[in-house]
């Protein structure tokens, strides 16, 4: 009979548990790249697209040089004699000495 006699049972197997968890790390780690990428490429068009800041610091300070030592520094902050700048009295005097 057609029904009398069955032969190997068919089965079909589903994945292990643990055998996706491969593709699904590799997929991870892909989606991870992609997405690092898409923010990195991003990241650099706003930067071209943007003009550089430039420091506001207010006024800016006319520098002078030490007559004796020629360090620069602010006008500000610089002793005058004779028409001449100096960074400390020290110079100032070493100055007026060598005259």
């Amino acid at each position: 009979t057609a029904f009398g006699r069955q032969g190997p049972e068919v089965r079909i197997l589903s994945p292990r548990p643990g055998g996706a968890t491969a593709v699904n790390l590799v997929r991870l780690v892909l989606i991870a790249v992609v997405v690092w990428l898409a923010i990195y490429a991003l990241r650099r068009i706003v930067n071209y697209l943007t003009p550089p800041k430039t420091p506001s610091t207010g006024a800016t300070k006319n520098m002078v040089r030490c007559a004796q030592c020629g360090l620069h520094l602010p006008e500000s902050e610089a002793l005058t004699y004779q028409e001449k700048h100096f960074c400390c009295q020290e110079h100032r005097r070493q100055y007026s000495d060598s005259d």
